[in-house]
């Protein structure tokens, strides 16, 4: 049987193939994009799959950093937040006492 690029992704089964999809959602693949799966060279299609896999890692893991540097960033603001009000209540007690003593 024939098969064919559906014509709404017949723009972008090339790309999608040669990047791997056909290997990494091959039942989706299949169906969209059966003709450029049946073309596309397996080597290029894994090396391809292998570098975005490895992109998305290291996408992943630069998110996880700003994710991690954010919330050390939001617990620094907390600590000194905390730290200002003590010294205002501290401040404030002073000031009762003083004004009691007087």
């Amino acid at each position: 049987a024939c098969c064919k690029d559906k014509a709404e992704h017949a723009g972008s089964c090339r790309a999608w193939a040669l990047a791997g999809e056909c290997t990494a959602n091959p039942q989706w693949m299949g169906k969209v994009c059966c003709a450029s799966c049946r073309r596309a060279d397996p080597s290029v299609s894994a090396a391809a799959a292998k570098a975005a896999a490895e992109k998305r890692a290291e996408e992943k893991a630069a998110a996880e950093k700003v994710a991690a540097e954010e919330a050390a960033a939001s617990r620094a603001e907390a600590r000194k937040a905390a730290a200002e009000k003590v010294a205002a209540e501290r401040a404030a007690a002073e000031r009762v006492a003083v004004e009691k003593a007087a």
